[in-house]
C-alpha cells in the first residue's frame, strides 16, 4: 500500500497501531536498484507527515539489506530515530525462486544475485552497530533462516 494513496486516518478509526514499512536504503541510486519505481524522497516526506500527524502510531522499518545498502544502514538507522521507529527488522537479501513462479523483472535472477551479500558480511553489519543507538530495536535475520522457514512451511 503506497501511503500518499491511502487514508490513513480510516486505517486508525478501524483499529491500526503499527505500520510497517518496507524501506531498504535512503540512497536513490541504490534504491533503483532494488526497488524499482519507488521514489525515496516520496517515502521520507510521506513518512514524516504521518510522524507528524500520528505521534502515537508505531513504526517499524521492514529491511532487505543487500550489497548496494550496507553503507547507508547508519543513516537509514538515524531517520528511523527521527521518526521514533519501534522496531526494525533487518533481513539479508536471499536468492530464492518465489512460490508463485512469478518474477517480478525479467532480470530477476542477475540483479538479484548482484545484490547477495558476501559471506560474513551480515554479521559484520551487525557487529558493526552494536553501538548504534537503535541497535536494541534491531532484529537480523540472515538468508539461510529465511530459507529454513520457508522450507518448513512449504512442507506443512
Amino acid at each position: 500500500m503506497l501511503l500518499h494513496k491511502c487514508n490513513i486516518n480510516h486505517w486508525i478509526q478501524c483499529g491500526l497501531n503499527e505500520l510497517q514499512v518496507s524501506v531498504d536504503t535512503l540512497n536513490q541510486w541504490v534504491n533503483e536498484r532494488s526497488r524499482r519505481g519507488i521514489h525515496v524522497s516520496l517515502v521520507v516526506k510521506n513518512l514524516q507527515l504521518v510522524r507528524s500527524n500520528y505521534p502515537d502510531l508505531n513504526i517499524s522499518f521492514s529491511v532487505t539489506v543487500n550489497r548496494l545498502s550496507t553503507d547507508g544502514i547508519d543513516q537509514l538507522l538515524d531517520f528511523g530515530r527521527e521518526l521514533n521507529v519501534k522496531s526494525y527488522y533487518f533481513r539479508e537479501v536471499a536468492l530464492f525462486e518465489p512460490e508463485s513462479g512469478f518474477i517480478r523483472n525479467q532480470d530477476f535472477g542477475v540483479s538479484m544475485e548482484d545484490l547477495l551479500l558476501e559471506d560474513s558480511q551480515f554479521d559484520q553489519l551487525q557487529k558493526s552497530l552494536v553501538n548504534h543507538p537503535e541497535y536494541l530495536k534491531i532484529q537480523f535475520i540472515p538468508a539461510e533462516r529465511q530459507n529454513k522457514r520457508r522450507s518448513s512451511i512449504l512442507k506443512t
